[in-house]
């Protein structure tokens, strides 16, 4: 079996990112949140990706394993009462711990949730941390929650 493509583990945490509550856009080919953002945009880029590969016997001509972090942003939008917004941006980030544990495989397409570091130890860590302060995207203000997301499969 071969190794998941990258556009297909984006494409797995898009799908299961975007079912999280308050989530009414969603991108993976665009690093700003859509104008159209009601409530948050779902951001996936490749920025700030950390991959590892690694073979099962020395002689493979391809990689066997792969683990990845990704980068998973969350942009809510702020709609006039700052409690309301902080109180999204804490939640969203949770909301999405809780939807990736509930589909560890990304719906089948990695085998699972969890960084492989090549020494028979998985890492199955979810880091949500969300920024100090507003960001303004074209005169809108936003709360940004990143999501690091630990996915590894093997061929």
């Amino acid at each position: 079996m071969a190794l998941a493509t990258m556009a297909a583990i984006y494409g797995g945490l898009k799908t299961v990112l975007s079912a999280v509550s308050g989530v009414d856009q969603s991108a993976t080919d665009s690093y700003l949140p859509s104008v159209q953002t009601v409530d948050t945009a779902l951001i996936i880029t490749p920025f700030g990706k950390e991959s590892r590969f690694g073979i099962n016997t020395f002689g493979d001509t391809a990689a066997t394993w792969q683990a990845h972090r990704i980068r998973c942003e969350f942009w809510t939008k702020h709609m006039g009462l700052d409690s309301s917004t902080m109180t999204r941006a804490w939640d969203i980030g949770s909301a999405a711990v809780v939807a990736l544990y509930a589909s560890p495989t990304l719906g089948g397409v990695i085998d699972s949730i969890g960084f492989w570091d090549g020494s028979q130890s998985f890492d199955y860590q979810i880091d949500a941390v969300t920024d100090d302060q507003m960001l303004e995207i074209a005169g809108v203000p936003y709360l940004r929650t990143v999501v690091i997301v630990p996915v590894s499969d093997f061929a």
